[in-house]
């Protein structure tokens, strides 16, 4: 009988054992479960922000392609603008020049006529009479009597000898 109370004893030692053990493989089995499923959760979790950023990406090169396009848009406007600027700066040294040839041509002008208006009060007789081939055919302005001559005041002044050539020169250069 004492072999088999020992014996007993023995068992329900390692059954008491075995119920221990059981449990923490029971806790750790849990642990393990509960470990699995945040494991889980984090993929998830990932997954989604994987497709947030990816959406994200999508959308930034919708935003990239659209400003791209844009871009290459204004660059052709700018060269396009730089074709007329060129053009516009072509176009005005061509006026400038034409202009420059006007000023030159006026001046020329204006010098022959104080120099025909000058001749022409010079060769004013002393008694009034004005030669028939210097008379103007155009109305009278005058008041009868008074002297046909130009007012000096009024007349343009005339250039000192000397500047008609430095003028001209200075265009002929270009």
């Amino acid at each position: 009988m004492e072999e088999m109370t020992s014996q007993l004893e023995v068992m329900t030692e390692e059954r008491d054992f075995t119920r221990v053990k059981e449990e923490e493989l029971f806790g750790e089995k849990l642990q393990m479960e509960e470990d699995i499923m945040d494991t889980n959760n984090g993929y998830v979790w990932v997954t989604e922000r994987l497709r947030e950023k990816e959406e994200e990406m999508f959308e930034m090169e919708e935003q990239i392609n659209k400003h791209q396009q844009g871009n290459d848009t204004m660059s052709e406007r700018c060269t396009e603008l730089q074709d007329e600027l060129m053009q516009l700066r072509v176009e005005h040294q061509a006026v400038k020049g034409k202009l420059a040839e006007e000023e030159r041509m006026h001046k020329a002008a204006r010098d022959r006529f104080v120099r025909v208006l000058k001749d022409q009060s010079l060769a004013v007789p002393a008694d009034g009479d004005v030669r028939p081939e210097t008379a103007s055919t155009s109305p009278s302005t005058q008041v009868v009597g008074a002297a046909k001559t130009p007012d000096v005041a009024t007349a343009p002044p005339k250039p000192a000898t000397g500047t008609e050539d430095a003028y001209e020169d200075d265009f002929d250069d270009e």
